[in-house]
Order: structure tokens, then C-alpha cells, then sequence
């Protein structure tokens, strides 16, 4: 069993990547300005366009990321209906324990599960890190096993091997569970993020320039 560093994330990576070159560019357009490279009027605007263009990124990363949540139950649905069974065998799992259950016996407390998995389609061999499991614990996970070498059930496409699921009726019910629960969560937040930030940069019209009928 495998401890959780968040510095494994692709995702988290990813963030920090987008962070530094936002500082970059910052960082070089104030430089740019106090030098007078670039005229202090010029630079204020500059500043703007960077800052909204920055923003917008951001958004714009956000609501692809809530979309690929949303479209997850469509994938695994299609997975399930079209995909061949095989078995697979886990190679590793990282544990993910929720902070306040970190002082209790590993059978009962709360954790996250990503079962990275060797599995054969047709004559090649796979490997896939699964994305994390919802909130649960070993117990309620029993029979299937957390241990590194024991066999688990596989369902991939055979156009895609690389799109698979494992085909376990218990993480199944239980990620059916959570993708109710957090539906409306994924479908307003970048609903939301999208429409204030659209608010912020677009300007509303001057009530003195628009004319009225004398």
C-alpha cells in the first residue's frame, strides 16, 4: 500500500505549470513597464489584457475539467455496454485516508482507492492507474482486495483498451452513488465561475450614452 502524494497528480502538475507561467509573463510585463519599455498608460492596459486573458484561462481549464466529470458516467456507461471482460491483476494502490480518520484501524477507516492494474487485450498488456474511488472504507470494499497480486475484474473496449473500467459490481454501485450526489455540484460551479467572470470583463453599457426618446 502506496501513501498519496498530491505531487504525483498529472493534474497537480499541470496547475503548476499554468501558475509559473502566469508569474512569468506577470512578472515580464511589470518589468517591461518600470523599465519604459513599454509606456505606463500602454502597460496599465497591457497589465489588463493579461490579467483577463490569465483569469479566462483558468475558467476556462475549470469548466473542461467539470465537463470530463460530467462525461465520465456516459464513458463508463458505454464501457459496460460494448466492453470485453478480462482479468486484470493490481500492481499497486494509493490510499488516499481522509484526515480525520487517520488514527483508525485501516480495515474501517475512510479512504480514497487507485487501483493502478495490469491487464491483457488481445496479445498486448496494459497497465492503467484508475481514477480514485469515492469515499469508502476496506470493509465496505470486501471481498474485493486492496492487495498488490490479487486478480480483479476488468471490462475494456477492444478498439480502446486504454478505455477500461474495473468491472467490480461494488465500486460500481457505489461510484453510481456518488455521481448523483455530485451531479448538480459539477453541472453549476463552472456555470457559475463562468457567468461572473463574463460579468467582470465584459463592461456594462454608460446609462449616459444611451439616448431616450424626447
Amino acid at each position: 500500500m502506496q501513501t498519496y502524494d498530491p505531487q504525483d497528480s498529472r493534474a497537480f502538475r499541470m496547475t503548476v505549470r499554468w501558475i509559473l507561467a502566469g508569474a512569468v509573463i506577470g512578472s515580464v510585463t511589470g518589468v517591461m513597464a518600470v523599465t519604459g519599455i513599454i509606456p505606463g498608460d500602454q502597460a496599465a492596459a497591457v497589465s489588463g489584457i493579461v490579467i483577463k486573458a490569465g483569469i479566462g484561462i483558468i475558467v476556462l481549464m475549470i469548466d473542461i475539467l467539470f465537463a470530463c466529470a460530467l462525461c465520465q458516467p456516459v464513458i463508463r456507461g458505454y464501457i459496460e455496454k460494448h466492453g470485453r471482460q478480462t482479468k486484470g491483476v493490481i500492481e499497486s494502490v494509493k490510499e488516499i485516508p481522509r484526515p480525520d480518520q487517520l488514527g483508525l484501524d485501516e480495515w474501517v477507516r475512510k479512504a480514497l482507492f487507485s487501483f493502478t492494474v495490469k491487464y491483457h487485450a488481445g496479445a498486448k498488456e496494459y497497465s492503467k492507474e484508475f481514477p480514485p474511488t469515492p469515499l469508502t472504507s476496506r470493509q465496505a470494499l470486501y471481498p474485493l482486495s486492496c492487495e498488490e497480486g490479487q486478480e480483479i475484474p476488468v471490462k475494456y473496449l477492444e478498439k480502446c483498451p486504454k478505455l477500461a473500467l474495473l468491472d467490480s459490481d461494488i465500486l460500481k454501485n457505489a461510484q453510481n452513488t456518488e455521481n448523483k450526489k455530485s451531479r448538480m455540484f459539477f453541472l453549476m460551479v463552472p456555470l457559475i465561475m463562468t457567468a461572473v467572470y463574463i460579468a467582470a470583463v465584459v463592461p456594462l453599457p454608460n446609462s449616459n450614452t444611451l439616448s431616450y426618446g424626447v
